[in-house]
């Protein structure tokens, strides 16, 4: 339970945030900056890889030099440099005044660096090569298919990782929050999503079981422990609960409804299970209805075109169905291709939409994936 003390800190102060807004009608630029904050004790929790592994297809153009092995390299390591990972394994790793002075002395550190690349290039140095040993040195490493099965390139982002974890919470707390507007919809999407995200974290507990990498292996040893996938489902079963229950009286004809209370909080614990069960970049694909209303909405959110507070879809009392407003959203959208519908209706082609994008995600993260790495896990 000491592991989740951090991801349900950062749920309760997103859940917070949403009712503050419910409450004070909070502009967007401050949301976003408080949602950042919120975010702080799930970043100090997190355990997890801050590499990738770049496929074998994009791999074979980057020429290593020999020696970027693994058992040297920092990429095999949570947490680079040394003084960083060795911050995060002490007591003092909840504490967030000295979590910032740490990742302000890293940047300190890799500006020293990049000031000895440009200091390189100006003295002549052959450009592209100087670059390519540099990065090579400090960010990239060689993953042996003989170690794991898993053949290609390892790119260490470290802090940058915990960036894009920030950015996803704070997208995933949004996202849910600006694709609403019709009975049952916020919790019809979150609840599908999380069922999906169910369905991943135990077909990984099967994996986990037959998959055991050691020796200086041990960080995907972490990311593939039955440990990640069980936290992850510790807060979505629960979840899921909740949220039919509400589901039943939020359908059409709504008898409650759900304000950005539910919206944040929803977005927040698929996005905090995503970090903990260590499948984030996974969570993205059951977020394509999300990803494109958002992309959808970019110019309003923007000021490029006129953004008025509520970009719902227009009610006819005659029809008693809804049509187009002209906003730029997905709900629009549809009905810009379909016509007129029904409240009804539109939020059950959403839905089925949802349904779609989800089975859609695993066909991309199971068989597609096969096609680029030797063993997909």
């Amino acid at each position: 339970m000491n592991q989740l003390s951090g991801p349900l800190a950062t749920i309760a102060v997103l859940l917070l945030l949403g009712f503050v807004d419910d409450v004070l009608d909070v502009r967007w630029r401050y949301k976003i900056l408080l949602s950042a904050f919120g975010v702080i004790p799930l970043l100090l929790s997190y355990d997890g890889s801050v590499s990738i592994v770049v496929p074998p297809l994009v791999a074979q153009y980057w020429r290593l030099p020999a020696w970027t092995t693994p058992t040297t390299d920092i990429c095999f390591r949570p947490y680079a440099p040394s003084s960083l990972h060795s911050f995060f394994e002490e007591e003092h790793r909840h504490t967030i005044g000295s979590f910032l002075v740490m990742l302000w002395q890293y940047s300190q550190s890799e500006v020293t660096r990049l000031t000895q690349l440009a200091s390189t290039l100006t003295q002549g140095s052959s450009g592209w090569t100087t670059v390519r040993d540099y990065v090579g040195q400090h960010y990239l490493c060689r993953v042996p298919n003989s170690a794991t099965g898993i053949d290609g390139i390892m790119v260490y982002l470290g802090p940058l990782y915990l960036l894009y974890i920030l950015c996803i919470c704070i997208f995933c707390s949004n996202s849910i929050n600006i694709l609403a507007g019709i009975n049952g919809l916020e919790v019809g999407q979150s609840t599908i999503i999380a069922v999906a995200c169910i369905v991943y974290n135990v077909l990984q507990l099967r994996f986990t079981s037959v998959t055991t990498p050691s020796g200086e292996w041990s960080y995907i040893e972490r990311d593939l422990s039955p440990d990640h996938p069980i936290r992850a489902l510790l807060l979505l079963f629960p979840f899921v609960g909740v949220s039919l229950a509400l589901y039943a009286f939020n359908k059409y004809p709504a008898q409650v409804f759900v304000g950005d209370s539910y919206t944040y909080f929803a977005g927040t614990v698929l996005a905090v299970a995503a970090v903990t069960g260590v499948y984030s970049k996974t969570l993205m694909l059951f977020f394509i209805p999300q990803l494109i209303n958002f992309i959808l909405s970019l110019p309003q959110l923007f000021g490029i075109v006129p953004c008025p507070r509520h970009r719902v879809p227009t009610w006819s009392p005659v029809t008693g169905k809804l049509s187009n407003s002209h906003n730029y959203t997905l709900l629009n959208a549809i009905l810009y291709v379909t016509g007129d519908l029904t409240e009804r209706r539109l939020c059950q082609i959403v839905l089925l939409f949802q349904v779609v994008c989800c089975v859609f995600g695993f066909v991309i993260r199971y068989a597609a994936a096969a096609l680029f790495f030797d063993m997909v896990l």
